[in-house]
């Protein structure tokens, strides 16, 4: 049967429609599991000299520094409560009704684990897509009309700058122009949401960089006082013991070496507080060299009524973190159990 001209030219407006629609539905989105990287600027992760993203109310600053240990990154976050957003003012929850801060912030941090893949994704820094030049227009539809976010990235001697727009819609790409050039583009967003909440996503969480199979021995300092401890058992029942016995369970490290490992913050500080004295030292070890430690330091306190505040550090934190203040009490009342 002879199939009439009309149906075939209808078909094929169907298929060209939908071919149409297809493409722009699609334009604004990158397919997943295929990305074109399109450079906007060059150099390697080690010659990235300094990170900053400046948004509203907030400014994230990240110095790369390297030592004996590695590369970490030292930022500084800057608030200001009266020109953030009303979405990004902080209320205290247990007083809903209290006026929030209006007091600039300064925060500090340390970044490691979270350093090294932020730095790979800025040099060479690329996009998925470049779009080109926009009309001035058209910039509102990308967000980069007035964008309320810039980030700056100096690699060696040269300073490269992006205007940080909005998200495309339907998906986490963010885009961002070269005010320079003029040039719009599409970048994974992963690297900006990083940034833009540092103090959670880039701020150092873990104590260390080895892990417990590592482990076999340490040493515990209290004042002139020193403790040998090993760690024993087979892989997955370990536990901890003294060095004189070390095959007997000590229940009473078991739980001390816990507490130690809570002790974990966010508040960090260039150096402890001068009044600061030494509560309690770890040295960890493996069978054949260091592998790090734990330091516990306690400020006193300048007002009646306050309880001191406690400051770890490790050699992976590089500085001195605000410890928690019920866990660091802990760990200082049972050091007479655990070091005689």
């Amino acid at each position: 049967m002879k199939v009439p001209r009309s149906i075939w030219i209808h078909a094929g407006l169907v298929v060209g429609t939908a071919a149409f629609a297809t493409w722009a539905w699609s334009r604004d989105r990158t397919p997943e599991g295929f990305i074109v990287e399109v450079p906007i600027w060059g150099g390697r992760p080690s010659e990235v000299k300094s990170v900053e993203l400046a948004m509203k109310g907030k400014t994230v600053r990240l110095e790369p520094r390297k030592d004996e240990r590695g590369s970490w990154l030292f930022g500084t976050i800057e608030k200001d409560p009266v020109n953030a957003p009303p979405t990004a003012k902080v209320v205290d929850d247990k007083n809903p009704n209290k006026k929030p801060s209006e007091d600039k912030q300064t925060i500090t941090i340390v970044s490691v684990s979270a350093a090294e893949r932020l730095v790979e994704k800025l040099a060479p820094f690329k996009a998925v897509r470049a779009l080109g030049k926009v009309p001035d227009d058209k910039l509102q539809d990308f967000g980069l009309k007035d964008p309320d976010e810039s980030l700056k990235v100096q690699v060696e001697g040269s300073e490269h700058k992006l205007l940080v727009g909005s998200p495309i819609p339907g998906a986490s790409d963010r885009y961002v122009m070269d005010p320079e050039r003029r040039s719009v583009f599409v970048i994974q967003s992963d690297g900006i949401n990083d940034l833009e909440s540092a103090e959670w996503r880039l701020a150092e969480h873990d104590q260390h960089e080895w892990h417990d199979p590592d482990l076999s021995r340490a040493k515990i300092t209290v004042g002139g006082k020193t403790r040998e401890v090993v760690r024993s058992g087979p892989e997955g029942k370990r536990f901890w013991a003294d060095a004189s016995t070390p095959a007997q369970k000590d229940e009473a490290l078991e739980n001390y070496f816990q507490k130690i490992d809570r002790m974990r913050g966010q508040e960090f500080v260039t150096s402890a507080p001068a009044d600061a004295s030494p509560v309690v030292r770890i040295d960890y070890g493996s069978a054949r060299s260091s592998l790090g430690f734990f330091e516990l330091v306690k400020s006193a306190s300048k007002e009646a009524g306050h309880k001191s505040d406690y400051w770890a550090r490790t050699e992976y934190t590089r500085l001195f973190v605000k410890a928690p203040q019920a866990v660091a009490d802990q760990v200082e009342q049972d050091l007479g159990a655990v070091v005689r």
